[in-house]
């Protein structure tokens, strides 16, 4: 049953709109806001900059599967191979090394970045925590 549907349109209730409390949360809003923005503007200069330098490197750069198959080229493969070719696999381990190492970078980042927001989450939820607390023991 909806009483939406039955009561008149004079005895409906309105939402009970807080204002105190839309202001309170609207400025720890804004400065978490703010926060974010600064540490995402920091990163973003740095990721820019690092991404100008060595070209764009994200954890598709990385191909796994090939990486694995050729570090785990055996012993007796690599006594068969000629000199050119030892260089060539060298080559190929360094370049290989090169991205795992830039891909790593890409997720400490993104770690880095993912604990300064769980941390000013957390700093907004213990603000709101108190205010609720103060309000109720003065309200």
């Amino acid at each position: 049953m909806d009483l939406d549907e039955i009561l008149p349109a004079e005895t409906k209730q309105k939402k009970l709109v807080l204002p105190s409390v839309n202001i309170a949360r609207k400025s720890i809003d804004e400065s978490a806001s703010r926060r974010n923005s600064r540490s995402r503007s920091r990163a973003r200069r740095s990721t820019s900059a690092s991404r100008r330098q060595k070209g764009v490197i994200g954890p598709e750069a990385l191909d796994v599967p090939s990486a694995r198959i050729l570090c785990s080229t055996s012993d007796v493969a690599l006594q068969g191979l000629t000199v050119e070719e030892l260089k060539e696999h060298i080559k190929k381990l360094e370049s290989i090394t090169g991205t795992a190492s830039e891909v790593l970078t890409y997720w400490l980042k993104k770690r880095e970045s993912a604990i300064g927001d769980k941390e000013t989450f957390e700093t907004v939820i213990e603000s709101l925590v108190g205010y609720a607390r103060k309000k109720r023991q003065n309200g």
